[in-house]
């Protein structure tokens, strides 16, 4: 994406046509604090970064409730996450449901490493790698 405001604009319109659910973004190049800034720019309420109180450390009986207001109605209300690439390993989030990533990682194993922390635990979940067209 030439600017920012490009990839930005991407990503949200990304998720805008899929179901709300629990996501986490690895936003490349943009960096953390400017995608979290942008994302809040449009009414999303709930985004997160690893800086943030981030709780995972919740009971087993109240994980779905705690994390993931699946089914939320809007965006507005759901949980996001921006990640940098190199804090997206071993990151253990539960219910992500979508992970966007800015840009292609830069290997295969990278690929793995962060397209894995969704469909954790036999939940199902879905990777997103965001390119432009020449």
């Amino acid at each position: 994406y030439d600017d920012e405001n490009q990839l930005a604009d991407a990503i949200f319109q990304t998720m805008e046509e899929l179901p709300p659910a629990t996501t986490l973004i690895f936003p490349g190049r943009m960096g953390v604090a400017k995608m979290v800034e942008s994302l809040q720019s449009r009414d999303l309420e709930d985004v997160n970064t690893l800086r943030d109180n981030m709780h995972f450390d919740v009971d087993e009986e109240d994980d779905d409730d705690a994390i993931t207001p699946q089914g939320s109605m809007s965006w507005n209300e759901t949980p996001i996450y921006v990640v940098g690439e190199k804090f997206g390993r071993g990151l253990d989030i539960p219910n992500v449901k979508y992970v966007i990533l800015a840009a292609p990682p830069t290997s295969p194993a990278a690929y793995a490493h962060l397209a894995g922390r969704t469909g954790r635990g036999g939940n199902e979940g879905n990777a997103i790698v965001l390119v432009q067209g020449m």
